[in-house]
C-alpha cells in the first residue's frame, strides 16, 4: 500500500494543480491543501482496491491510474465545495 502511495504521488500532485488553475477553485484552497486531500483521497482509494479484479485487467497501471484519478478527483472537489460554502460576499448598492 505504501508503494502505490509513493509511486501515485506525482498523480495526485498534477490533478491539484489542475484544480488550482480552474475557476471553481480560485481563491478557495491552497495548491498544498489540494495536494494534501488529493493525498488523503489516494490513501482511500488504496484501501478500496479490489486486488482479485485489478489482476483480471489487461493494463494494470492504467486501471490503477483511472481508478485513482476518479478518486482523487472527488476529494479533492469535495473539499473545495465544502470551503467554499463559508466564503461570503457582501453586496453593496
Amino acid at each position: 500500500d505504501r508503494q502505490l502511495n509513493i509511486k501515485f504521488l506525482p498523480l495526485v500532485e498534477s490533478l491539484a494543480r489542475k484544480f488550482s488553475t480552474t475557476q471553481q477553485a480560485s481563491g478557495v484552497m491552497s495548491i498544498m491543501d489540494m495536494v494534501q486531500c488529493g493525498n488523503i483521497g489516494l490513501i482511500q482509494a488504496i484501501k478500496k482496491l479490489d486486488r482479485e479484479r485489478l489482476e483480471q485487467s489487461d493494463d494494470i497501471e492504467q486501471t490503477l491510474k483511472s481508478f485513482f484519478s476518479k478518486r482523487i478527483k472527488g476529494s479533492i472537489r469535495r473539499q473545495i465545495d465544502h470551503n467554499r460554502g463559508n466564503i461570503r460576499i457582501l453586496w453593496k448598492r
